[in-house]
């Protein structure tokens, strides 16, 4: 799998985060409009998935990570990953 650097730009109605990289468009769960992402690619035929392997900058937009994004950057990304709840609320 690569990685790639994605800037999300809007978010698909399923509400996956919806960026670009390279010309192809990337689906990333948990990812809010305005985040700069590291994602590890799953590359399909058409797009891609992304799966976060490190929140670079967080979107203003993010309501969860305002108070918590220090301590959750430094998080693993299998971890943070895991942490449900709190990732589940990443939208106002």
């Amino acid at each position: 799998m690569t990685t790639a650097e994605v800037v999300i730009d809007s978010i698909a109605a399923g509400g996956d985060g919806v960026g670009r990289t390279d010309g192809v468009v990337v689906f990333v769960p948990r990812a809010a409009r305005g985040d700069r992402l590291r994602v590890e690619l799953e590359t399909r035929k058409r797009f891609a998935r992304g799966t976060i392997r490190e929140l670079i900058e967080p979107s203003p937009d993010r309501a969860a990570f305002r108070v918590a994004t220090a301590v959750w950057r430094r998080l693993p990304m299998p971890v943070a990953n895991r942490v449900g709840p709190l990732l589940s609320r990443h939208l106002p």
